[in-house]
């Protein structure tokens, strides 16, 4: 008779984010609000940042502003250029717009990365005393690597959260392109 191995498979979320949700994304991570019943107070100082500084919502913010205005500016110009006036005082009265195109979903993704609870607590390495990386060191190093290798500089945001359930990764991708010309 084959003896039966569990699977346990690699976990990803990806959720729509717009950037009005990075202010409740921030308070739900510092867990003053929200339901936090889920959480072990004790272990809230165990939380710890992966990737990102620790103003990366505000950075965030900042260079959304940003792209948007250096956006809006180069389109005034470009129509300044191509003299086309009724198009630049539009332009002008609709102001900067938001650099991506509109989405139900909203333009920037927050992920979530982990594995069954059960493949964590199989982990015998603390019980025999023994040395060498956790499962959870384990997978906070291949989900890192995963972030950095398939969203580089987009991935603005990661943390892991060891004061609930089971070990889990989250993440912020805001892919940000300034456009290349008039709209």
């Amino acid at each position: 008779m084959a003896q039966r191995t569990e699977a346990y498979p690699v976990v990803l979320r990806m959720r729509g984010m717009y950037p009005r949700d990075l202010a409740a994304y921030e308070r739900h991570r510092e867990r003053v609000c929200g339901d936090n019943g889920h959480c072990d107070p004790k272990r809230k100082d165990d939380n710890r940042q992966l990737l990102g500084s620790n103003t990366w919502a505000q950075d965030t913010w900042d260079k959304i502003q940003d792209v948007r205005h250096a956006n809006h500016e180069r389109d005034l110009n470009q129509l300044r250029k191509r003299r086309r006036k009724k198009d630049l005082e539009l332009a002008i009265f609709r102001g900067p717009r938001d650099p991506w195109r509109p989405t139900r979903h909203g333009p920037m993704r927050e992920i979530i990365l982990t594995v069954n609870k059960a493949w964590f607590d199989e982990d015998l390495i603390k019980f025999f005393n023994e040395t060498g990386p956790t499962r959870e060191e384990l997978f906070e190093a291949h989900a890192k690597e995963w972030l950095i290798n398939n969203f580089g500089d987009q991935c603005v945001h990661a943390r892991a959260d060891l004061d609930e359930t089971t070990y889990h990764i989250h993440a912020v991708i805001v892919p940000l392109y300034a456009s290349k010309g008039g709209r």
